[in-house]
Protein backbone atom coordinates (compact mmCIF):
# COMPACT_ATOMS: atom_id res chain seq x y z
CA UNK A 1 0.00 0.00 0.00
CA UNK A 2 1.17 3.38 -1.03
CA UNK A 3 1.15 5.81 1.85
CA UNK A 4 1.07 9.15 1.16
CA UNK A 5 1.78 12.93 2.49
CA UNK A 6 -1.27 15.39 3.01
CA UNK A 7 0.08 18.76 3.67
CA UNK A 8 -1.49 22.14 4.28
CA UNK A 9 -0.74 25.77 3.17
CA UNK A 10 -2.75 28.96 4.40
CA UNK A 11 -5.29 28.03 1.24
CA UNK A 12 -4.38 25.23 -0.05
CA UNK A 13 -4.11 21.22 1.36
CA UNK A 14 -2.19 18.84 -1.21
CA UNK A 15 -1.36 15.06 -1.05
CA UNK A 16 1.84 13.24 -2.25
CA UNK A 17 2.87 9.38 -2.37
CA UNK A 18 5.80 8.80 -0.24
CA UNK A 19 8.53 6.33 -2.33
CA UNK A 20 10.45 3.46 -0.70
CA UNK A 21 13.44 5.35 -1.50
CA UNK A 22 12.21 8.41 0.79
CA UNK A 23 11.43 10.83 -1.97
CA UNK A 24 7.99 12.08 -2.64
CA UNK A 25 5.57 12.47 -5.89
CA UNK A 26 4.77 15.60 -6.98
CA UNK A 27 2.15 16.90 -5.04
CA UNK A 28 -1.44 16.73 -6.22
CA UNK A 29 -3.83 19.77 -4.92
CA UNK A 30 -6.89 18.65 -3.29
CA UNK A 31 -8.12 22.16 -2.15
CA UNK A 32 -7.06 25.39 -3.35
CA UNK A 33 -9.04 27.94 -2.02
CA UNK A 34 -9.36 27.88 1.67
CA UNK A 35 -10.66 31.31 3.39
CA UNK A 36 -7.38 33.75 3.23
CA UNK A 37 -5.07 33.16 6.32
CA UNK A 38 -4.77 36.80 6.77
CA UNK A 39 -3.99 37.24 10.19
CA UNK A 40 -3.63 33.77 10.95
CA UNK A 41 -2.09 31.42 7.81
CA UNK A 42 -1.33 28.50 9.64
CA UNK A 43 -3.52 25.23 8.89
CA UNK A 44 -3.50 21.64 11.32
CA UNK A 45 -5.00 18.50 9.76
CA UNK A 46 -5.05 15.21 10.89
CA UNK A 47 -7.37 12.01 10.23
CA UNK A 48 -9.99 11.15 12.39
CA UNK A 49 -10.94 7.80 13.15
CA UNK A 50 -13.63 7.84 10.80
CA UNK A 51 -10.17 8.19 7.92
CA UNK A 52 -12.04 11.33 7.45
CA UNK A 53 -9.26 14.43 6.91
CA UNK A 54 -10.06 17.28 9.27
CA UNK A 55 -8.60 20.70 9.39
CA UNK A 56 -8.60 23.87 10.95
CA UNK A 57 -9.51 26.92 9.31
CA UNK A 58 -8.63 29.85 11.89
CA UNK A 59 -10.21 33.27 11.93
CA UNK A 60 -8.84 36.24 9.20
CA UNK A 61 -8.37 38.72 11.99
CA UNK A 62 -8.56 39.52 15.90
CA UNK A 63 -12.31 39.87 16.55
CA UNK A 64 -14.28 40.46 13.75
CA UNK A 65 -17.62 38.97 12.37
CA UNK A 66 -16.31 36.68 8.83
CA UNK A 67 -18.00 36.96 6.02
CA UNK A 68 -16.45 33.41 4.70
CA UNK A 69 -18.51 30.59 6.24
CA UNK A 70 -15.46 28.42 6.71
CA UNK A 71 -13.33 30.63 8.55
CA UNK A 72 -13.03 30.07 12.41
CA UNK A 73 -13.78 26.53 11.50
CA UNK A 74 -12.86 22.92 11.54
CA UNK A 75 -13.81 21.51 8.13
CA UNK A 76 -14.07 17.73 7.49
CA UNK A 77 -13.23 16.60 4.02
CA UNK A 78 -12.55 12.83 2.25
CA UNK A 79 -9.13 12.11 1.89
CA UNK A 80 -9.55 13.20 -1.92
CA UNK A 81 -10.64 16.64 -1.03
CA UNK A 82 -14.99 15.37 -2.18
CA UNK A 83 -17.80 15.97 0.50
CA UNK A 84 -16.22 18.96 2.34
CA UNK A 85 -18.20 20.21 5.50
CA UNK A 86 -17.77 22.72 7.85
CA UNK A 87 -17.38 20.45 11.24
CA UNK A 88 -17.51 23.04 13.62
CA UNK A 89 -18.08 26.91 14.14
CA UNK A 90 -16.85 30.00 16.28
CA UNK A 91 -13.41 28.64 16.44
CA UNK A 92 -11.03 31.67 16.76
CA UNK A 93 -7.34 30.35 16.78
CA UNK A 94 -7.54 26.48 17.14
CA UNK A 95 -3.72 25.33 16.14
CA UNK A 96 -3.54 22.28 18.87
CA UNK A 97 -5.96 19.69 18.25
CA UNK A 98 -5.82 15.66 18.42
CA UNK A 99 -8.32 12.66 18.70
CA UNK A 100 -8.34 10.97 22.12
CA UNK A 101 -7.00 7.47 21.13
CA UNK A 102 -10.16 6.23 23.66
CA UNK A 103 -13.28 6.93 22.37
CA UNK A 104 -11.87 9.24 19.60
CA UNK A 105 -13.59 12.00 20.39
CA UNK A 106 -12.08 15.36 19.13
CA UNK A 107 -9.91 17.92 21.41
CA UNK A 108 -8.79 21.32 20.48
CA UNK A 109 -7.29 24.71 22.37
CA UNK A 110 -8.49 27.82 21.32
CA UNK A 111 -6.76 31.31 21.43
CA UNK A 112 -8.58 34.23 22.96
CA UNK A 113 -8.89 37.16 21.21
CA UNK A 114 -5.66 40.11 21.92
CA UNK A 115 -5.43 43.69 22.93
CA UNK A 116 -7.95 43.13 25.80
CA UNK A 117 -4.92 43.04 28.75
CA UNK A 118 -2.98 40.16 30.53
CA UNK A 119 -5.89 38.16 32.08
CA UNK A 120 -8.68 38.10 29.41
CA UNK A 121 -9.91 36.43 27.37
CA UNK A 122 -8.34 32.92 28.66
CA UNK A 123 -7.81 29.70 26.37
CA UNK A 124 -10.33 27.49 25.81
CA UNK A 125 -10.26 23.67 25.90
CA UNK A 126 -13.00 22.28 23.75
CA UNK A 127 -14.39 19.35 23.30
CA UNK A 128 -14.86 19.53 19.23
CA UNK A 129 -18.56 17.83 18.43
CA UNK A 130 -19.86 17.68 15.01
CA UNK A 131 -22.43 20.93 14.29
CA UNK A 132 -21.34 22.94 16.93
CA UNK A 133 -20.65 26.38 17.98
CA UNK A 134 -17.87 26.91 20.31
CA UNK A 135 -19.11 31.35 20.53
CA UNK A 136 -16.63 33.11 18.54
CA UNK A 137 -16.25 36.65 17.73
CA UNK A 138 -19.98 36.88 20.14
CA UNK A 139 -18.83 35.27 23.29
CA UNK A 140 -15.34 34.26 25.14
CA UNK A 141 -14.11 31.86 27.75
CA UNK A 142 -16.94 30.16 29.66
CA UNK A 143 -19.85 31.68 26.89
CA UNK A 144 -19.51 35.53 28.49
CA UNK A 145 -21.32 37.41 26.33
CA UNK A 146 -17.98 39.90 24.66
CA UNK A 147 -19.06 43.81 25.04
CA UNK A 148 -16.16 44.45 22.68
CA UNK A 149 -17.72 42.99 19.84
CA UNK A 150 -20.19 45.50 18.37
CA UNK A 151 -22.04 43.75 16.09
CA UNK A 152 -25.09 40.94 17.14
CA UNK A 153 -25.42 37.24 15.56
CA UNK A 154 -27.28 37.21 12.70
CA UNK A 155 -31.65 36.98 13.65
CA UNK A 156 -30.43 37.26 17.81
CA UNK A 157 -28.42 39.29 20.15
CA UNK A 158 -25.13 38.09 21.99
CA UNK A 159 -27.33 37.65 25.38
CA UNK A 160 -29.66 35.10 23.71
CA UNK A 161 -27.18 33.32 21.87
CA UNK A 162 -24.03 32.83 24.02
CA UNK A 163 -26.01 30.44 26.42
CA UNK A 164 -26.93 28.16 23.43
CA UNK A 165 -23.20 27.84 22.38
CA UNK A 166 -20.67 25.00 23.23
CA UNK A 167 -18.89 25.96 26.93
CA UNK A 168 -14.96 24.73 27.23
CA UNK A 169 -14.02 22.00 29.40
CA UNK A 170 -11.40 24.13 30.91
CA UNK A 171 -9.99 27.73 30.91
CA UNK A 172 -6.05 28.50 30.77
CA UNK A 173 -3.86 31.41 31.29
CA UNK A 174 -5.11 33.90 28.76
CA UNK A 175 -2.75 34.43 25.94
CA UNK A 176 -0.55 31.02 26.74
CA UNK A 177 -0.84 30.47 22.84
CA UNK A 178 -1.33 26.46 22.79
CA UNK A 179 0.06 25.84 19.06
CA UNK A 180 0.52 21.80 19.35
CA UNK A 181 -1.72 18.74 21.14
CA UNK A 182 -0.73 15.26 21.15
CA UNK A 183 -2.37 12.35 23.09
CA UNK A 184 0.39 10.01 24.97
CA UNK A 185 -0.07 6.51 23.44
CA UNK A 186 3.53 4.79 24.51
CA UNK A 187 4.52 2.76 27.38
CA UNK A 188 8.06 5.18 28.58
CA UNK A 189 5.94 7.27 31.04
CA UNK A 190 4.46 5.96 33.98
CA UNK A 191 0.83 4.51 33.35
CA UNK A 192 -0.96 7.38 34.21
CA UNK A 193 0.34 10.09 31.77
CA UNK A 194 -0.89 7.21 28.98
CA UNK A 195 -4.14 8.27 27.09
CA UNK A 196 -3.59 11.62 28.23
CA UNK A 197 -2.67 15.20 26.16
CA UNK A 198 0.26 17.25 26.69
CA UNK A 199 0.28 20.18 25.14
CA UNK A 200 2.62 23.10 23.97
CA UNK A 201 2.60 26.59 25.10
CA UNK A 202 4.05 29.76 23.02
CA UNK A 203 2.94 32.34 25.42
CA UNK A 204 3.01 35.92 24.13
Amino acid sequence: QIKKLYQASDKKVLVADMKPDGSLSTPVTLIDDLPDGSQHPYRTLAFGPDNMLYVTVRSQCNNCVETNLEAATVIRVQPDGSARSVFARGLRNTLGFAFNPVGGQLYGFDHGSDDRGDDIPPEELNLIEANKHYGWPFCWGNRQVDVRQQNEPEHSTKAEFCPTTQPPLLTYTAHAAPIGMAFYTASQFPAEYRNNAFVAMRGS
